[in-house]
């Protein structure tokens, strides 16, 4: 599904470089859009996102609730006095809107920002949703206790569009991944990484998540335990 700084153009190249090291458990706690997922092989797959909405939806649509095929422009503004943790309202906030970014304008289509499209995609990978464990709460409470696994992090880009409602302190995020790292392999999807790494991807590319729309380089890190 179309999301802000989702990495559905790049899962194919992500995924030939995780898989290989996934032996049993693969965590992703910010799983957003639900783009890496499906090129995923796991024995065990837990996802976890602190937008209780988007948790919501992803475990509703596990229970059989069906996204709505169109929402028009009325739907789309009136959907923003539903209750925040809306299965419904997450959907429409991140589907329905130009550029995946929660209600940031109604998509009006050709960019994949339109009900149809994002109810297909929620639709082709119902198989590899329905097999996932969705989680609610931030990164730490999603990997809490992890050993063994490969946890795979897609955060808030330092430097870019913020997330709506959400605060996101960058430092004590490449801490806990520097700790989490003793006892796992940890990737991590940035265009800058402040602690000790391996750069195991990256690939130039346009921008359109900062204000002059500059080519940026988008790396997958491996983070080096302290």
């Amino acid at each position: 599904m179309r999301y802000m700084g989702g990495k559905f153009k790049i899962a194919k190249y992500l995924s030939e470089v995780l898989n290989p090291c996934i032996e049993d458990s693969f965590y992703e706690p910010f799983v957003g859009g639900f783009n890496l997922s499906p090129r995923i092989i796991a024995k065990k797959h837990i996802c976890g996102d602190a937008h209780t909405g988007l948790i919501n939806m992803y475990k509703a649509f596990q229970n059989g609730w069906e996204p709505p095929e169109s929402v028009s422009e009325e739907e789309y503004q009136a959907a923003k006095n539903l209750p925040d943790e809306s299965a419904l309202k997450a959907f429409i906030g991140f589907g329905c809107s130009f550029g995946g970014k929660w209600f940031g304008g109604y998509g009006r289509g050709g960019k994949g920002a339109d009900a149809g499209t994002a109810r297909r995609s929620l639709v082709k990978n119902r198989e590899k949703i329905s097999a996932c464990v969705f989680n609610q709460g931030a990164y730490q409470a999603t990997c809490a206790g992890v050993r063994g696994s490969v946890v795979y992090c897609d955060p808030p880009y330092a430097n870019t569009t913020k997330y709506k409602g959400f605060d996101f302190d960058s430092s004590v995020f490449w801490e806990w991944c520097q700790k989490t790292a003793r006892h796992n392999r940890v990737f991590v999807s940035e265009y800058a990484c402040p602690v000790r790494h391996v750069v195991r991807w990256e690939k130039e590319r346009d921008c359109s998540m900062n204000d002059n729309r500059a080519k940026v380089t988008e790396r997958l890190f491996e983070v080096i335990p302290a």
